[in-house]
């Protein structure tokens, strides 16, 4: 079984078959508007969410398209390297390399349609209702914990930490919430403690040990 749990042979076949149907797709709808577009930067937005799509709903599946992303697939399981962001560096490669057949023109559109193919490819993995995991340091986490419950709807996890600069023994409180409650929370953080050391990382994927508790008609994501 490969890292993702799919089975290499099961894998190999997925991709074989979606290597046939690209191919007869675009040899089937080639002709269905010969004209092309006066705007090339149009082309290549839409493109680029056009094949965003899809590359997230067959990387979803467990398959590939063939070519680079066969590498980018293998680098994945072996490597754990990010499947798409992989995938948009081989292809920005091969693509630089054929700037001397395409021109320098139509090569930068080709990066623009990669990398919005690329942001939409994580939108369609990771999902739309993106988070933020937010580390909280402070002398004042007891408050911050208290508020965090009581006033924002969520829960934070306390770990016990120790600062090697300072010698001391400090509460690191982590929280799971929703994007655009971001800003909230940095301010009722910051207005029990301006110094208090925050980080914030962006969240793919939340599942398991989490609840939602309503709040003002909203819903805060928060852990156990």
């Amino acid at each position: 079984m490969s890292a993702s749990g799919t089975c290499p042979a099961t894998w190999s076949i997925k991709t074989i078959f979606n290597v046939f149907l690209l191919s007869f797709f675009i040899w089937l709808l080639e002709g269905v508007y010969a004209v092309p577009m006066e705007d090339t930067l149009l082309a290549a937005i839409f493109a680029g969410i056009i094949t965003g799509i899809g590359f997230g709903f067959i990387f979803q599946a467990g398959s590939s398209v063939g070519g680079t992303s066969i590498i980018a697939r293998v680098l994945h399981h072996q490597r754990g390297w990010d499947l798409t962001g992989t995938t948009l560096v081989l292809d920005a490669a091969v693509v630089i390399i054929g700037i001397f057949i395409i021109g320098p023109v139509f090569t930068m559109y080709t990066l623009i349609t990669l990398y919005i193919g690329k942001v939409v490819t994580d939108y369609v993995l990771g999902g739309f209702d993106s988070k933020k995991a937010i580390n909280i340091i402070s002398p004042y986490s007891e408050e911050i914990s208290q508020r965090i419950t009581t006033e924002l709807a969520a829960s934070a996890t306390v770990f016990d930490a120790y600062g090697e600069y300072s010698k001391e023994q400090r509460r690191a409180l982590y929280v799971i919430i929703p994007t655009h409650r971001l800003l909230r929370f940095k301010r009722a953080i910051k207005e029990i403690d301006p110094n208090a050391f925050i980080v914030v990382h962006n969240v793919k994927d939340v599942s398991g040990g989490t609840f939602s508790i309503p709040h003002e008609s909203h819903n805060a994501v928060s852990n156990e």
